[in-house]
């Protein structure tokens, strides 16, 4: 439902700058040469087969894209580390019902998806907050009552929009009709962080979403986005005709919805944009409060803003300008059928959660066929995962109750700690950057917070405040979803009025399995359901410790260092505190890996883009860097089990469609960024006899670590 897109995009707005552990790196080198496998994908758009023959990757095969591995696949340690080190778990690696992914995070997943379930149907909850979790748990299963609702809740939103016959009549409707109740926005906005000064908030306006996520799929549409448009569209035409619409009505919505995202794409960032490391000198666009409400012109941005009871600040961020521009020029009566049947899809895509069972489970399927997953969780399952979402606090306490210890948070703090240090040390030894970038560099490490596995104080985050109705009360799932807006609303509303309180978790909650470094907040956050299982265990040795949980640590320091993060002063403020000279050495560096990281070919045509990966790819060797730094003061320090332990935590097969996914984001392939990171370090070559003749060798003055 709309409400769960609405606190998505708070989340992203505020996460803009939040780095998960994911990273990655490139190579260069010739590999050993595998079997030939192909893998036949089927052509989303048209229909008819092609084969992609994943054996043709350079200079590595893409192990980590199902099906790319087979038991005549050559693996060799000097030729490809990660595939030799992994390659028995890749072949034994199943696609659990429901899952697109197997490996030793995915597992974490699948654990971290039993342990929350067990929440809900062993745990006594004794609090307030818990009970409402449970209670939205119950609504999610309460099939005779979702199923007597059928697709009224959404018709009744989709009637009114039809109704409209004016683009005065639109904005009377989206500034009167309570926030919580309306159809999707063709504009959003959310509170996030004051780049400029972090101790504030403001609000960003941005566009609306499109159904293929990138608008660079407009102009040029992907693989992927051709699956996505196929099965959004199946899905969308399935639901308009569910409210009443005939076949061809519901198509001509969904063309009109189209050709309306078509028009606007070319004014909207893609996804490649967004990775860029400069994209903040791109969306920080501080604009007055005066200046904006004559710049939107017929637009009701500020009025829908004043409904939600969010209060005018002197100024906000207009993070795409072109945008608002373009959809100036269509906000009009003439474009008022597009513009309706934007909305409605939007909607619809939105409320496929929330409404009966052969809603949902078309929805599921369809959400599977995009990300190539087979089979479908439990209904248990899926309402656990649910109520985790939409109260993500309430549930990640009676989680972190349960199966973490004071001793836990002590000993991953400690660890934390230890690394900073040591990254300390070791930024003060490099020699490409002044004495005066270093102090400012080891002033940002030692001001860095340390947010570790679950909040020292909950009461920030109480919902006692919000009751729900039990299904025995006549509650239903839709009803609680819209009552659960209304408070995070209201909640955000209150937060936006007060200072920025920079102990508070806000983003990523404590059940997800993740770790993540903050600007805005300069902290480093370590969520409890990550550190544990096969990441981190108290009883580890300790190469192992450092090689998988250390390297993650290590990573999201890093990040407060990459292109990005380096941007972002000790207080979290956008602000440079380079020297002209260090910067450009630095950007340079940047540069080189992105070039790097473009030298790779996951299989024929499909290549790695460097563009966007050089902050995960920063951060990934400077983690490296930084372990190894620390290893070299450990006695008999076992490199071997080291570094085997690192390309086993990022052993992982993901579906095809997920691989290409994964292509778009800034966090590359697994296989990539073990054998790439690898490559950079000299410990690496000595611990396994590297030369020139090995697949593993990179020249050293090819080598691109910056730390």
């Amino acid at each position: 439902m709309k409400s769960k897109q609405i606190l998505a995009l708070l989340l992203a707005l505020s996460m803009i700058l939040g780095m998960c552990a994911c990273a990655s790196t490139g190579t260069e080198a010739a590999s050993a040469e595998p079997t030939a496998q192909l893998s036949t994908q089927e052509n989303s758009e048209n229909g008819n087969t092609v084969s992609v023959d994943l054996s043709s990757g350079t200079p590595w095969l893409a192990s980590s894209v199902q099906g790319a591995v087979t038991e005549n696949t050559v693996a060799e340690l000097k030729d490809d580390f990660y595939l030799y080190v992994n390659k028995d778990s890749i072949l034994s690696y199943e696609f659990l019902p429901g899952y697109s992914n197997a490996g030793v995070l995915p597992q974490r997943d699948v654990e971290n998806d039993r342990d929350i379930l067990a929440l809900f149907t062993d745990a006594q909850p004794t609090s307030h907050d818990a009970g409402l979790a449970i209670r939205l748990y119950e609504l999610f299963l309460d099939w005779d009552s979702r199923n007597d609702l059928g697709v009224q809740p959404l018709k009744t939103i989709t009637d009114a929009v039809d109704a409209l016959s004016s683009i005065e009549e639109m904005n009377r409707y989206y500034t009167t009709v309570p926030f919580e109740r309306q159809a999707s926005l063709p504009f959003y906005f959310g509170t996030t962080i004051d780049y400029n000064d972090s101790n504030s908030y403001t609000m960003a306006v941005c566009p609306g979403t499109l159904m293929l996520d990138d608008s660079a799929e407009y102009s040029e549409m992907s693989e992927l986005g051709q699956i996505m448009k196929r099965e959004w569209s199946a899905f969308t035409l399935y639901l308009l005709q569910r409210l009443g619409y005939s076949q061809q009505e519901a198509e001509t919505k969904l063309a009109n919805s189209y050709a309306l995202e078509t028009l606007l794409a070319p004014s909207i960032l893609t996804s490649e944009e967004w990775n860029d490391p400069n994209i903040i000198d791109r969306i920080n666009n501080v604009i007055s409060i005066e200046d904006f409400s004559a710049l939107q012109g017929n637009v009701p941005i500020l009025e829908v803003m004043d409904l939600c009871g969010i209060e005018r600040k002197e100024s906000l961020i207009l993070m795409e300008p072109a945008w608002l521009e373009a959809f100036k020029g269509i906000y009009d009566d003439e474009h008022l059928q597009l513009l309706k049947d934007y909305v409605i899809v939007q909607t619809v895509l939105s409320f496929g959660e929330v409404l009966d069972r052969d809603c949902f489970i078309t929805y599921t399927e369809a959400a599977n066929a995009v990300s190539g997953t087979d089979g479908l969780l439990t209904d248990e399952q899926y309402a656990a995962i649910y109520a985790m979402n939409m109260l993500a606090m309430p549930v990640s306490r009676l989680y972190c109750e349960t199966y973490f210890t004071p001793e836990d948070k002590q000993n991953v703090t400690a660890l934390v700690q230890k690394i900073l240090d040591a990254y300390s040390e070791m930024l003060m030894e490099e020699d490409f950057i002044s004495d005066a970038t270093k102090k400012k560099a080891v002033e940002k490490l030692e001001s860095i917070t340390i947010n570790s596995l679950y909040p020292d104080d909950w009461s920030p985050y109480s919902y006692e405040e919000l009751n729900l109705a039990s299904p025995s009360e006549g509650g239903t799932l839709y009803e609680s979803v819209v009552d659960i807006s209304r408070f995070e609303y209201a909640k955000s509303a209150e937060d936006f009025t007060r200072p920025v309180d920079k102990t508070k978790w806000d983003g990523l909650a404590p059940t997800t399995v993740n770790a993540f470094y903050d600007c805005t907040a300069n902290s480093v956050n370590l969520l409890a359901a990550f550190c544990r299982g096969d990441i981190y265990s108290s009883d580890m040795p300790l190469e192992e410790q450092y090689a998988k949980l250390g390297t993650v640590i290590a990573h999201e320091i890093s990040h407060s260092f990459d292109g990005t993060g380096s941007q972002f002063d000790k207080d979290g403020n956008y602000a440079n505190w380079w020297t002209a000279k260090d910067r450009a050495v630095f950007e340079k560096k940047i540069q080189a890996i992105a070039d790097y990281a473009d030298t790779v070919t996951c299989w024929d045509g499909t290549h790695i883009n460097g563009s966007i990966i050089t902050g995960e790819t920063c951060a990934d060797m400077g983690a490296m860097a930084c372990m190894l730094h620390i290893a070299k003061s450990v006695e008999g320090f076992d490199y071997d089990l080291f570094f085997r332990s690192y390309a086993s935590l990022w052993s992982y097969v993901r579906s095809y469609n997920e691989f290409l996914g994964r292509l778009k984001n800034e966090h590359p392939p697994e296989y990539f960024r073990v054998n790439g990171t690898l490559q950079q370090f000299e410990e690496f070559y000595h611990c396994y006899g590297i030369t020139e003749s090995d697949g593993m060798y990179l020249a050293p003055e090819k080598r691109v670590a910056i730390w």
